[in-house]
């Protein structure tokens, strides 16, 4: 039961009425095949008027429709992979929705026929866990539906980073299968090794040591790999990295470092919030590796130094971690260009690394043109010393990467 003020005075509305409402709106929105992100939201957390009962199973079936095409919509033809889908419902609306989504796009999925459907898709939505959604023909259900309309609703179109099930480029070769071969595989279990070593060790010089060594192996497999190209760069593929609120920005400088240091550019969407990596496939794969792993620590490390007031008391805490952020990225990105560049100079190739390495950058900025046109920088400020300081500290002694974090960004 719910009670709902009308003209002052207090009107109980039934279940089964917001019930009522709520399927009406889906059947209709099923005939109309679009949906009022605002209408859907207030339907989903207010009493309904106490229209006429429709069958649950109605409202299952039309709920089903409509939620239906805007999967469909948003990963065909605007470039919605699984894994974005479930980060934008995270934010829109709730964890307990991504359930619902999931069925949404194995069903979507499922219409193809496997040739059609590249593996890397297939891990996405595997991601998506395998929860059990409530009901559509419950309230529970239902109301996760609405949310989860409301937040499908009216997405932009992004830059494909995967082929659509069922296109003609799902057909092709798997983007994510570039350079697979058994001297990658060895590569990859060695850095797995340093990776795991490094997250374990309770000394702070060891780990230092050992992530060192494992962006120098990143980098020298990077330059062996371009050298083995002729020098011609890889065609660039993409990569979105999503970045949790607040302080979206100064986590993004800190992918954009580890970009920069491995030979991508990125552009970052604020609103959405995410990154987008831009470089040869196995370049951007070696970032997503140690972006997601550092965002992590950096959080840890934030969140460990508690809240922050100044001497009238005035809390602190915001522009300090905005700080200690922005402090990390700059530190982390000295350590990682460090790295690469004693990776370089250790060569006895030097001299024609140095062309190699020119020529990857500019293919990877030029590539950044190209797909998101016109970009501009941002510039920021530091407003607390005392988090540019404990930031800086941090990241000496941060590992580049986890034991879990490689295959961690999609």
């Amino acid at each position: 039961m719910f009670e709902k003020p009308e003209k002052g005075r207090v009107v109980t509305i039934t279940e089964e009425q917001r019930l009522s409402e709520a399927a009406a709106w889906f059947v209709e929105s099923a005939r109309r095949t679009r949906i009022d992100r605002a209408y859907a939201s207030r339907v989903a957390g207010a009493p309904g008027r106490g229209e006429a009962p429709v069958a649950a199973a109605q409202i299952a079936a039309a709920a089903v429709d409509v939620l239906g095409g805007l999967v469909s919509t948003a990963v065909r033809h605007k470039g919605w992979t699984p894994v974005d889908l479930r980060e934008i419902v995270r934010r829109r609306a709730r964890r307990d929705d991504v359930a619902l989504l999931a069925d949404l796009v194995i069903a979507e999925t499922a219409r193809h026929p496997d040739e059609r459907v590249v593996p890397r898709w297939r891990r996405e939505v595997d991601d998506l866990g395998s929860s059990r959604p409530d009901d559509l023909r419950s309230p529970s259900g239902l109301a996760s539906a609405l949310r989860l309309a409301g937040a499908l609703d009216h997405l932009p179109a992004l830059p494909r980073t995967l082929p659509a099930p069922g296109s003609a480029d799902a057909s092709a070769a798997d983007p994510s299968a570039v350079g697979s071969s058994a001297s990658t595989a060895r590569h990859t279990h060695r850095v797995r090794a340093l990776l795991a070593k490094a997250e374990s060790t309770d000394h702070p010089e060891e780990a230092e040591a050992l992530s060192a060594k494992a962006q120098e192996l990143v980098s020298r497999y990077a330059l062996d790999r371009l050298l083995a190209e002729g020098g011609t760069p890889s065609a660039a593929t993409l990569r979105r990295i999503w970045i949790d609120a607040p302080h979206v920005s100064a986590k993004a400088l800190l992918v954009d470092r580890v970009a920069r240091a491995n030979g991508c550019r990125v552009a970052l969407s604020e609103t959405l919030g995410f990154a987008s990596v831009v470089g040869a496939p196995s370049d951007v794969d070696a970032v997503g590796v140690m972006a997601v792993s550092l965002l992590a620590q950096a959080e840890s490390a934030a969140l460990a130094c508690g809240a922050r007031r100044d001497r009238d008391g005035t809390v602190r805490t915001a522009s300090f971690r905005r700080s200690f952020l922005l402090a990390y990225a700059a530190r982390v990105g000295e350590r990682l260009a460090a790295a690469s560049r004693g990776a370089a100079a250790a060569d006895p190739r030097a001299a024609d690394l140095v062309v190699v390495m020119s020529l990857r950058d500019r293919a990877a900025e030029e590539a950044l043109v190209s797909i998101f046109g016109s970009l501009h920088e941002r510039t920021t400020s530091v407003r607390s010393l005392d988090g540019w300081a404990a930031g800086r500290a941090a990241a000496d002694t941060a590992r580049f990467g986890g034991r879990d974090a490689l295959g961690a960004a999609r």
